[in-house]
């Protein structure tokens, strides 16, 4: 789990706890009927402006701010040395149509390669 996401998952709730707390205490904001219709309206509204299966993946999606996923770091800096040492040798050049970890490090490849270019021009 992303620590900053659940210090301000946690956070979140501790303020609104502590307002209420400091406004007189729990039990006046709390209302079955309105914490139904709240959420519940949410809930339906949200489903009936999407189609299932968007609406089923925001799930997944969400999902990615409390369990991102692990990269393989070790695998992803050996590559970078072995292109590295491609650049070295061949150029930079050399780097393009080659297979990269991850989209991230892809754009900064072809960035790094078109900022090279501009100033070859």
């Amino acid at each position: 789990m992303d620590l900053a996401s659940l210090i301000g998952f946690v956070g979140a709730i501790g303020a609104i706890l502590a307002a209420m707390i400091a406004g007189g205490g729990i039990a006046p904001f709390i209302d079955t009927q309105s914490i139904m219709i709240v959420f519940g309206g949410t809930f339906f509204a949200v489903m009936y402006a999407a189609p299932l299966p968007v609406f089923l993946g925001s799930f997944k999606a969400m999902s990615k701010a409390f369990l991102p996923p692990i990269k393989k770091l070790d695998e992803t800096v050996e590559r970078m040395v072995e292109l590295a040492g491609m650049a070295r040798k061949d150029g930079m050049m050399a780097l393009e149509g080659q297979p990269v970890p991850d989209k991230f490090f892809e754009k900064g490849c072809r960035c790094w390669l078109m900022v090279l270019m501009s100033r070859s021009l």
